[in-house]
């Protein structure tokens, strides 16, 4: 099987750049012989130590050409593609094959639109309320509250939507174990922009540990 993955959010770092390159260095580990994939990104962004059938692919933007809606779909039909990945937010608006795309949440889409986004970012959240559904086969996303968010922001999605929560990987597991086993854990990804509400997860986290629980708040 050929598996194009658009990797694009690497060069930008912070959470989706992390999450993106977890799911990649795990479909290495679990990759079966005969499998092949391309890694495709406008920007020279690469993701070390892949083995030899993970092939970087970088798509320059072209001036006013859509990379996303025509760079992308065009180079992927020419490479025969089999099934195509967006992992952090994105997805084309009409599949030149099967696709799966992880939406991390739905909040660019919804509850930031009045904050400080502009009219392009409520164009861009209108267009992709109304394509995901016919251009993704399968969503995935990082917990319960996101699935049952993204259900309600395109019911045509309900029973297409897998939870695989984040902080899993072998990597993170092996890290937490090092440190205290067994302990029980609140798990923060992301940036410290004001948009994270990090504020009131502190002011939440105060509460519990005045009620007396134990559990600790690790910031990823």
């Amino acid at each position: 099987m050929r598996v194009g993955i658009d990797i694009s959010a690497v060069a930008a770092g912070r959470g989706p750049a992390r999450y993106v390159t977890e799911m990649v260095r795990a479909l290495a580990r679990c990759s079966l012989p005969g499998d092949s994939f391309a890694l495709y990104s406008p920007y020279r962004t690469a993701i070390a130590g892949l083995p030899q059938q993970f092939a970087h692919v970088q798509l320059p933007k072209r001036g006013l050409v859509p990379w996303l809606n025509w760079t992308l779909p065009r180079k992927a039909r020419r490479d025969r593609i089999d099934v195509m990945y967006f992992p952090a937010n994105d997805c084309w608006w009409r599949p030149v094959c099967p696709t799966v795309a992880t939406l991390l949440d739905v909040a660019p889409y919804v509850e930031l639109n009045g904050m400080y986004q502009g009219p392009a970012h409520r164009l861009q959240a209108l267009a992709r309320r109304a394509t995901i559904h016919r251009a993704a086969r399968r969503v995935v996303t990082i917990s319960r509250y996101s699935e049952t968010a993204i259900a309600a922001w395109q019911p045509k999605l309900a029973g297409r939507i897998t939870v695989a929560p984040c902080g899993v990987s072998e990597a993170f597991l092996a890290s937490r174990a090092a440190r205290e086993p067994g302990a029980s854990y609140i798990l923060f990804v992301g940036g410290f922009d004001r948009r994270k509400n990090l504020e009131r997860l502190a002011g939440a986290f105060r509460l519990l540990v005045a009620a007396g629980r134990r559990e600790r708040l690790v910031l990823a």
